[in-house]
Parts: structure tokens; C-alpha cells; sequence
């Protein structure tokens, strides 16, 4: 499976975004007086830390969530039913369109145990604080567990589809 390549296009996508949204939120919110709503620095180093291992666990979520993507995309000679449907379930399940704290009781812990959780809403909350550092350690092993696995989903339907595979021309 190649995912270089792709940790590569993922990190150049979100890295400036990243910048931008973290420089507002710290440092323009409360110059404006809105100092409420801004993002302050994690509780203390081993947060920051653990924080950064999760990013990029989610990162290399990310990037496997992609080429099984562009798999799937493959092996149906067109992308256009996987992003259709790809796309709105991982901004969704995510908690991009709505945090999943904030969904229904019954649905939390199921939200918080599917691969798309791994990708923002785990990172996010243990910056916030919301996973205390003595439960950061089920979180990063939930982002491991699913990259194991999409990695191992990704390289068998890889395979799959590389022995189908029809290359016409000269």
C-alpha cells in the first residue's frame, strides 16, 4: 500500500489550515476581546505530547481511510460512488459537522469507537482536556487498532484489485 505519498498530500492539506485556525484562535480572539472564545495552550507537556502522538496517529488514519478510498475507486473504475458516499460519512462520524459529545447518549460510544473518530475528534479532545491523560491511553490504542486494521483491509483489497487489473495499450 502506498501511504507516503498520501501522509504527504493529507499533511500539506491540513498542516496551513492547521496554522491559521490555531494563530486565530489564540492569538486574534483574545486581541479583539474575544478572549471567551479563544484556544488556549494544552493543560501542561505530557497533554501536548500525548495531543501530538494522536494527530498523527490520526494523520496515518487519514491516509489509510484514503487509499482504501481511492482502492475502492479503482477496483469500481470510477470514484464517483465512493466519494458520494466516502465523504459525507467521514465528515459526519468524524465530528467535523457535529462534535460527537454532542450526540445522543446511545450513540456516543458507539461514535467514539468507529475508525472516523480517530481522524479529529480523539486528538481534539485529549488538547481540550475532554480524555483525561489516564484514559489518553484507550484513545491512541482506538487510533492504532483502526489503523492495523484499515491497513489490512487496504492492502488485501489492493491485492484483489492489482490481480484483476486489465492494463490496455501498447
Amino acid at each position: 500500500m502506498v501511504v507516503r505519498p498520501l501522509v504527504a498530500k493529507t499533511a500539506g492539506r491540513v498542516i496551513p489550515r492547521f496554522i491559521v485556525m490555531y494563530v486565530f484562535a489564540v492569538a486574534i480572539l483574545p486581541a479583539i476581546g474575544l478572549s471567551k472564545w479563544s484556544l488556549g495552550p494544552p493543560a501542561d507537556f505530557e497533554t501536548a505530547v500525548i495531543f501530538l502522538l494522536s494527530a498523527g496517529l490520526g494523520l496515518l488514519v487519514s491516509s489509510a481511510i484514503a487509499v482504501l478510498m481511492d482502492t475502492l475507486a479503482a477496483s469500481m473504475m470510477s470514484p464517483t460512488g465512493v466519494n458520494a458516499i466516502a465523504l459525507p460519512t467521514v465528515l459526519f462520524l468524524s465530528g467535523n459537522v457535529v462534535p460527537l459529545p454532542l450526540l445522543p447518549d446511545f450513540a456516543q460510544r458507539v461514535a467514539l469507537l468507529q475508525p472516523f473518530a480517530s481522524l479529529a475528534d480523539i486528538p481534539v479532545r485529549i488538547y481540550l482536556g475532554m480524555i483525561p491523560l489516564r484514559d489518553a491511553p484507550i484513545g491512541l490504542a482506538t487510533q492504532a487498532f483502526w489503523l492495523i486494521c484499515l491497513v489490512a483491509i487496504g492492502r488485501h483489497l489492493q491485492n484483489a484489485t492489482m490481480a484483476r487489473l486489465e492494463i490496455q495499450g501498447g
